[in-house]
Order: C-alpha cells, then structure tokens, then sequence
C-alpha cells in the first residue's frame, strides 16, 4: 500500500498496519513538514526585513559637517578628528625614533615606514619611483601621469590634487592668512613648513643640501635641483612665446615677460613702491631686497673664501667667479682680452675700439670712458 503527502512525495506503508495507525502516522508527518515550512518561512521574512532596514540606513545614512570648512563624515568619530587635526593642529601621535608629531596614526605609520624603515612597497608601473603607501602611489599617478587635479578654486583658475592644498591656496593667495610669525624678526608665513625654512636659511644659515657638482650648497632641496638642471645640465624649459629666450625657471619667464614684452602696463607692473625712496618695482621681491640692501645695508650672502659679504647672491657667485677662480667668460671679438663681468667687457669695446668717452669733467676739456 502506498500514500502520496500533498507535496507529491511517495510513501510505502506495510500491510500490518491498521487504518488508525496509517492516519496517526500521517497526520504527524504532516505536523512535521508543517513545523518544518513555518521555521523556513519566518526565516524568509527575517532576511527580507533585515535586508529593508539595512537599504533604509543606507539610503538616509547620516552625515556629519564640519563647522569650519565643507568637508563631510559619516562617523562622528571621525569629524572630530579631522577638526582635531586640521583645525585644532593637534598632533598626539609622536614618533619614538625622532622628535616629529601626526595628527592622524596613518600619518605617523607613513612617516615611520618612509623616513626611518625606508620602505617603499608601492612601485608604479610606469615609471620606476616608489612609495610607502598606496595612497600616495595613487596620488602620484593622478598627478604626474594621468594629470588629474579634482579640487579647483573657485576664486582664480587653479587645481590641485588635495583639498588640503586647496585650502592651503584659498587662506594664502586669496584670505592673505599668515598665521605663523618668526619670532626673530617681523615676518609671517602661511604654513608653518615655509616659516622652519626660513629660520634655516636666513636665522641659522643651514645649507645641508649640496652640490655634488660643484661647491655650492643649498637651504631647500627644490633650490638644489633648481641649480643642477639650469647650471649644470643647462635646461631651460620655459619658453617665453614673444620671442626666443628660453628661461631654467617659471618665475624668472614671468619677471622677463612683466619687465620685457609688458611695457604698456609699466605703471602698473612698478606697482610695489619704496617707501624710503622714491623707486618702484614690478615685483614686490625686487622690493623687499632693495630694502634690504640699499636702505637696511644687509648683506646676508658672505664669501667662504675671504671676509667680503654681498647683498644679492648673483653678486657673490660673481666674486668668487671673478676673484677666487679667476674665471673671465667674456671675451672681445675684437682683441685677445676676456673679462669676468660683462660690463667691463662693454666698457673695453667703447673705451679702445670703439674711441667713446662719455665721461666729460666739468673742471677742463678731459673725456674718460
């Protein structure tokens, strides 16, 4: 004999058993498979439930606003740090094996791994440099290879990589923030980096970046590689448009262009005025050092090799050129003679070739070149 459950599985049932013990058997089994589709379907809906309430967090998932600039979170956790170390410059997290603090352990653990393991685990695939992180591999793609630069100012054409350099960019170039003063003399910085190469520099006359080249040293490594590729491996890649000259770096393109090509706007390039003097200047650079060296007499630029000091370090460069190497680059087409500056050059051709003597005294009918 045989049964069929409403499932429409087959089931044999001997011939001994009686008719009530056939409908108890069944009647259980059913209880069974009954128990059985009531735990799988309390647990369907348990799933489904549990995936509506994990899409409803999603959908309104709540953010967290910084006060004090645009940024976003999703954790509050992680607001307050970024305010801490952002805003509040907090820095708890102190290397053990030098005196630098982070803000962030991320920052401290890059540090570590870079400076002190020297580990550099990320290699990129298109050129051969390599980094301690991969974020700073992605950075370095985006930058250098693929040119991305997301966060544009909305004050001037400018992007960057970061917007922390964004921000850097908007309170320096457009707010004119300065929050870091030397406290040796009365100049301010907008980070605190450009006020620890200024102490170097100027204060404490650190150079520890040389030229393996040449005797030169350097506060800054940027200035160094400035040095390597306009002196010694003779790059000039900024070419000015309005004529040939070619230029080792961007500012010197734009004094040659502002100074050179924009004479209809020279009032308005000498816009940096001496307040001690009746001169102005195009760049406010130019300013300041003609301070410094005409009305302040600085001369912060001193010869190693006597006891002469300069106030511009052309001029030094110049003296040991000229003095100490006896070098004269300057020869007169004209004659045999070289000289080591090219205004005694210019002064040679007028005085002996070309007869001129501008120089009339004012006492009797003598000229002079």
């Amino acid at each position: 004999m045989a049964l069929i459950d409403p499932m429409g599985k087959l089931y044999k049932v001997q011939d001994s058993h009686s008719f009530s013990q056939i409908i108890s058997m069944f009647i259980c089994y059913l209880n069974v498979r009954l128990v059985e589709f009531t735990k799988s379907f309390l647990l369907f809906q348990l799933t489904c439930d549990a995936n509506k309430m994990k899409q409803n967090r999603k959908n309104t998932k709540k953010t967290y606003s910084c006060q004090l600039c645009d940024r976003s979170y999703a954790l509050k956790t992680k607001l307050a740090r970024h305010v801490d170390s952002f805003h509040h410059k907090l820095k708890p997290f102190s290397c053990t094996l030098c005196d630098k603090s982070f803000g962030l352990k991320s920052n401290l653990d890059r540090h570590v791994a870079l400076v002190h393991d020297k580990l550099k685990s990320f290699t990129c695939t298109v050129c051969d440099k390599s980094y301690c992180s991969k974020q700073d591999l992605t950075r370095h793609l985006g930058v250098i290879h693929h040119k991305l630069k997301s966060f544009s100012c909305t004050l001037c054409d400018k992007s960057f990589v970061k917007r922390t350099d964004l921000s850097r960019h908007v309170d320096a170039v457009h707010k004119k923030l300065k929050n870091f003063s030397c406290t040796l003399c009365e100049k301010s910085f907008s980070r605190k980096s450009y006020l620890t190469i200024h102490i170097q520099a100027v204060h404490q006359k650190l150079k520890p970046f040389h030229c393996t080249l040449c005797d030169k040293s350097f506060s800054q490594k940027k200035s160094l590689m400035l040095h390597v590729k306009s002196v010694h491996d003779k790059l000039k890649q900024f070419s000015c448009t309005l004529c040939d000259k070619s230029f080792s770096q961007k500012g010197y393109l734009k004094s040659h262009v502002a100074t050179v090509h924009d004479k209809l706007r020279l009032d308005k390039l000498k816009a940096f005025s001496c307040t001690l003097c009746d001169k102005s200047f195009g760049l406010k650079q130019n300013m300041r050092t003609h301070v410094d060296a005409v009305h302040y007499k600085l001369k912060p630029f001193p010869c190693t090799l006597c006891d002469r000091s300069f106030s511009f370090s052309q001029k030094l460069a110049m003296h040991i050129d000229t003095i100490h190497r006896k070098l004269k680059p300057f020869s007169c087409t004209l004659c045999q003679k070289s000289f080591g500056r090219k205004d005694n050059l210019t002064i040679h051709i007028n005085a002996v070739h070309c007869k001129l003597k501008p120089f009339s005294c004012t006492m009797c009918e003598k000229s002079f070149p």
